[in-house]
């Protein structure tokens, strides 16, 4: 059901005349009333529709309103419905008391008076509103925390992705910068050299940086990096990274 549609209230009463009287009062409220003219009926007509409140008659053939209270009491789908007994008999303590154990949450005694019957059911119909309004609410807060895990995995996928990308062009560089300076230490000058071992320093640290983040706490299985789609493409083959100790005589050796 939703916002907008109008309510349902079943109206149980063995009695014909009985209904149309309460229909008459009620006629007009956005609601939808729905009859049953037995206990039984009652049952059957509760899992067709979703009911904001039953208005049922206690004096009934066969089934009476306290054991159709009470069924509904005993049936998960039906169990939370608020009940209205709507009787004719002696408002004495004992019978008052029946009605509220077999589930009554409220009394209207014959002969209807039609400004406390609509009071009556305004209420019951605002609670089942706001009810309503509540589960749409909190529908509404899961599907977005749903779309912010998936939001969040995406752009933590892509985190992993960059870094391992951007780390790679890195490894790249400190060896090109290592080779210049092992293969020309005796032709550079200390302004170049000066350069170089710049460019080697603030790289390695761009590589920490990468690797700090890293190491992060992130999800328990962090996703494993493609560079399919996004690798940086070389013209030439990249070497491996030399050990600082690796030297141009053990090259050529």
């Amino acid at each position: 059901m939703s916002l907008n549609e109008k309510i349902n209230v079943l109206i149980v009463d063995d009695r014909p005349e009985n209904l149309l009287a309460i229909e008459s009062v009620l006629d007009g409220a956005d609601l939808n009333l729905v009859r049953a003219n037995s206990g039984n009926e009652a049952l059957t007509r509760l899992f067709e529709f979703e009911f904001a409140l039953v208005l049922l008659d206690v004096q009934m053939p066969e089934m009476d309103g306290f054991e159709t209270a009470e069924m509904m009491r005993s049936i998960e789908k039906t169990r939370q419905i608020p009940i209205i007994f709507v009787t004719a008999i002696s408002k004495e303590k004992k019978y008052v008391f029946r009605g509220y154990h077999a589930g009554a949450v409220d009394y209207l005694f014959k002969p209807i008076d039609s400004e406390i019957l609509k009071a009556k059911v305004s209420v019951f119909l605002e609670l089942y509103r706001k009810r309503r309004e509540l589960e749409h609410a909190n529908r509404q807060l899961r599907a977005s925390q749903r779309e912010l895990k998936r939001s969040n995995k995406a752009l933590q996928e892509f985190a992993y992705a960059a870094s391992h990308d951007l780390d790679a062009p890195l490894r790249h560089i400190v060896s090109y910068v290592q080779m210049l300076i092992e293969e020309n230490n005796d032709d550079l000058h200390g302004e170049a050299r000066g350069y170089l071992e710049r460019i080697h320093s603030s790289t390695k640290r761009m590589q920490t940086l990468i690797r700090d983040y890293w190491n992060m706490p992130k999800s328990p299985t962090p996703p494993r990096a493609s560079m399919n789609s996004t690798s940086t493409s070389w013209s030439v083959t990249p070497p491996k990274i030399l050990p600082a100790s690796f030297t141009k005589r053990e090259r050529s050796s």
